[in-house]
Parts: C-alpha cells; sequence; structure tokens
C-alpha cells in the first residue's frame, strides 16, 4: 500500500542520516503502533553499531505485544549489539519463547555478537534440542562464532549426534 511505501522510504531517510536519527528512532520503539515500532526497531537494526546505544530499548521490544516487533528486535539486537555483551540476556531470554522465527533470530543474533555471546552457550546448548530445525541450525553457527572452548563442547556433541540423526541427509545437514 502507498502507507507502507512511505514508512519503508522513512526508513531507508533515516537510516541514510545515520548516529543524529538513533534518539527519534529510539523514541520510536515506544510508540503507540506497531508498524511504527517495527519500523523504528528494523531501521536502528539497519544502522548497525552506529544504532549501539538503543541496544537496552532493543531489549525492551522482545517482549513488545507485537510479534513482528519482537522478531524484528532481536535481529536489530544483533546488528546494534556486536560490540559488547548487553544484548545476550534478552537475546537468551528470546530463545526460550514460544516463537520459533524469534528463536531463530535471537540464535543468528547471538552469531553476530560472537565472543561477546559467550554468556549464551548454555542456552544455544538447549536449542540444539529444538524442534525447529533452523533454529538449530542457527544456534549451532552461534556456538562456531562465539569459538570458545566452551562452546565447542557441545557443538561437537550436537555435530556427532546428528550423525545418527534419520531427519539429516547429505541436501540437509540440520
Amino acid at each position: 500500500s502507498r502507507s507502507e511505501e512511505i514508512r519503508r522510504n522513512i526508513s531507508y531517510a533515516l537510516a541514510a542520516v545515520g548516529a543524529p536519527a538513533v534518539p527519534e528512532l529510539i523514541a520510536g520503539t515506544e510508540h503507540g503502533d506497531w508498524w511504527v515500532r517495527d519500523t523504528a526497531v528494523g531501521t536502528l537494526g539497519d544502522l548497525g553499531l552506529v544504532a549501539r546505544e538503543a541496544v537496552p530499548w532493543l531489549a525492551g521490544r522482545l517482549e513488545d505485544r507485537s510479534g513482528q516487533v519482537r522478531r524484528h528486535a532481536a535481529e536489530a539486537l544483533g546488528m546494534a549489539g556486536q560490540t559488547g555483551s548487553s544484548a545476550v540476556p534478552a537475546l537468551i531470554g528470546a530463545l526460550r519463547q514460544e516463537d520459533e522465527v524469534l528463536r531463530r533470530n535471537a540464535a543468528l543474533a547471538l552469531a553476530r555478537v560472537g565472543p561477546n555471546g559467550q554468556d549464551g552457550v548454555p542456552a544455544l546448548k538447549e536449542v540444539l534440542r529444538d524442534d525447529d530445525r533452523y533454529v538449530r541450525g542457527k544456534a549451532v553457527e552461534a556456538i562456531s562464532r562465539i569459538g570458545t572452548a566452551e562452546a565447542r563442547e557441545p557443538q561437537m556433541e550436537y555435530l556427532m549426534a546428528s550423525r545418527r540423526c534419520d531427519l539429516t541427509t547429505a541436501d540437509s545437514l540440520y
């Protein structure tokens, strides 16, 4: 629709503005309309590390009443929170939610956080038993990118067990 196109263009413009737009985008994460919150969250994610001051607000959106906002907040945390571990506790909580897309995005965000996501390894280890194979796949990727000795142990256990999994084939490794 026309209004969706306008929102998308505004998002692109704010992303092009960069750091000066971050305070207004943070305010947008608290707006009453879900689509405004979603656009603000997505744009903060597009800004990446420039928006790192928004991490606490993005973490708060993981509890948003809109599933789409929650999913995009997890994704944005992986982009804006890469240089620190402040997003990790909220992402661990997101790994335990019912929404499989939210769990997948949280695992991907932890992969982007990399070694700073070390505190997430126990939760990622639990996610290796998730019913959704895409969530499991992103958890393996996150554990790999975290790269610590503590992370390698559950990764190897998972990979060894997957050799005996009826669902694992040459075409689908997870």
